[in-house]
């Protein structure tokens, strides 16, 4: 910011001196405008060197770019490139300046360059918004590009047409066009340091310079075809000449056979009408009365005579002879016996004539009622007697079950309950609940049928119930301890599943039976394992119970 205010201060103090011909105060919009631009060089291995734009000074002193910002916009993007005070070059009175990336021609497709910026600051390729700025005031822009609809080929400059030079007609895009002057020996075509050719801005194939009279309407090019309008359409230097392409048909016919068009200049065709014309056609005398070619139109109706045609009656006639009977009978006759009930859809029973006169009944009408529909079709007052439409109703089983109403079926013949069931879950143990919705409550659970729990003497009986998830069943036996397998006594003592297995001890028991040792066991020993079998069994049998 301070570079660009101290450039700005040495060029309002000393470039007019340096430059001797430059004004001095700052510019102002319009005093500078863009006339072309090169934004892709014909060789794409110079890009961005070949880039260059011209400037037009329309008015009387030369304009110095001291401070001036060259900036370009691109996708909501700006860059900008400042003209240094020392350097900067003076636009002469009516004169072009050519700014370019570099002066060197080998570099710039031998584009001569009269100031360049170098390279850092070019031209965004894909188009953007070119600007020359002084402080914060644009004193000229123009848009490029394709995506702006004014896009060029590489190697092509855009130009602004030369009699558009000023800051304001150059906004118009019709005003730019692609360049077709080729430069020295090519490639590149463009025309810097000086004005191009016209340019064809109306799109109609012609420029001023091919001579298009009129460049900005497309109706008017060298080889148009003339017309009466006080134009020189053709642009052959004569208006409204012979052959005129728009002449209107004169049908030399009845009165017409005398008089004609003629050219009235900017006021388009006029006629000379002999006696006996009529604008519209209103005698009936066949004669062509409106020099268009047809006898008495509109006067003879459609039965073939003059006149109006005889009015349509309900008689499956066609009185008035248009081809279609009965389409405007009239108004029925007094005393046709139709019902006036005006309940339900007979409020639209209508008399209508289909070659007489007749009642004419709505869709759905019945002499009886049949239909299930909420219309009351025989039109007696009631709405779908015998159904029972707007009664309370029940789907479902168990947790299932929803409340609802009856209502017509799609047929029509019958009524349904306009609830729908939930859905069921998993049936739980021991809720007296029909969970899964089926008519039957804790069904597939044994609860309360006897089952076992343990081997050999260890085993007990007990009773199913519902486990605390609810979702199985549980056994309420509890097997006892077993006890050291004893020999001979065909008993399963130590509860594994095996009777008097090979590493049994052996016992006499009180039938006779030795014990271990081949001592036989006490009486009183006897008794008191039986006292003990007995507790241990009342024990488990307790904690089963209720």
């Amino acid at each position: 910011m301070a570079v660009r205010f101290f450039n700005t201060l040495f060029a309002l103090l000393f470039l007019p001196v340096l430059a001797g011909v430059a004004r001095s105060e700052p510019l102002l919009p319009g005093e500078l405008v863009i006339t072309e631009v090169m934004p892709i060089p014909a060789n794409s291995a110079s890009i961005p060197h070949g880039q260059w734009f011209e400037l037009f000074n329309p008015g009387p002193e030369g304009l110095s770019l001291a401070g001036v910002e060259l900036e370009v916009e691109s996708e909501g993007v700006v860059s900008s490139y400042t003209v240094g005070a020392l350097e900067a070059p003076v636009v002469t009175a009516g004169g072009f300046l050519v700014i370019g990336a570099t002066g060197t021609l080998a570099f710039n497709g031998n584009i001569p360059v009269d100031y360049s910026w170098g390279l850092g600051w070019s031209l965004p390729l894909g188009g953007g918004v070119l600007r020359v700025v002084v402080g914060n005031v644009v004193v000229d822009e123009i848009v490029y590009g394709v995506s702006y609809g004014v896009g060029t080929a590489p190697g092509v400059s855009l130009q602004l047409e030369p009699g558009a030079f000023d800051s304001v007609a150059n906004d118009s895009l019709p005003s730019w066009c692609p360049s077709t002057t080729l430069v020295g020996d090519g490639p590149s075509y463009g025309s810097p340091g000086e004005a191009g050719p016209a340019c064809d801005s109306d799109g109609d194939g012609y420029s001023e310079d091919e001579g298009d009279c009129n460049d900005e309407s497309p109706a008017i090019a060298p080889g148009t075809f003339e017309k009466c309008n006080g134009i020189d359409d053709d642009c052959n230097g004569s208006t409204d000449d012979d052959p005129l392409s728009d002449q209107p048909q004169w049908n030399a016919t009845g009165v017409c056979a005398e008089g004609g068009p003629y050219c009235a200049g900017s006021q388009g065709w006029d006629f000379n009408f002999p006696e006996g014309f009529e604008p519209d056609e209103s005698s009936c005398d066949e004669l062509d009365n409106d020099c268009d070619g047809e006898t008495d139109e509109g006067l003879i109706n459609d039965c073939g005579y003059c006149g109006d045609a005889p009015i349509d009656v309900c008689d499956g006639i066609d009185n008035d002879c248009d081809g279609t009977t009965d389409e405007e009978p009239g108004e029925p006759p007094e005393g046709l016996d139709c019902p006036t009930l005006d309940e339900g859809i007979c409020s639209e029973i209508r008399v209508v004539c289909t070659g007489e006169w007749k009642c004419s009944y709505p869709v759905g009408f019945e002499e009886e009622e049949t239909l299930c529909d909420r219309v009351d079709n025989d039109c007696d007052g009631g709405t779908d007697e015998g159904y029972p439409v707007g009664e309370a109703c029940v789907v479902g089983m168990g947790i299932c079950q929803v409340e609802g109403t009856y209502v017509c079926t799609g047929n029509r013949l019958d009524v349904r309950c306009d609830a729908e069931p939930s859905l069921g879950t998993v049936e739980f143990c021991g809720d007296n609940v029909d969970n899964d919705c089926d008519g039957e409550t804790d069904e597939g659970y044994p609860v309360g049928q006897a089952c076992l729990d343990g081997e050999g003497i260890c085993r007990q009986v007990g009773k199913y119930f519902c486990s605390p998830d609810g979702l199985s069943v549980v056994c309420s036996a509890e097997a006892l301890d077993g006890q050291l397998e004893l020999c001979g006594n065909q008993l399963d003592d130590d509860c594994d599943g095996s009777t008097d297995e090979s590493d049994c001890t052996e016992n006499v028991t009180p039938r006779g039976g030795c014990r271990h040792g081949g001592e036989p066991l006490p009486s009183l020993t006897i008794l008191l394992l039986l006292a003990m079998a007995l507790f241990h069994l009342m024990r488990r049998w307790k904690r089963v119970l209720p």
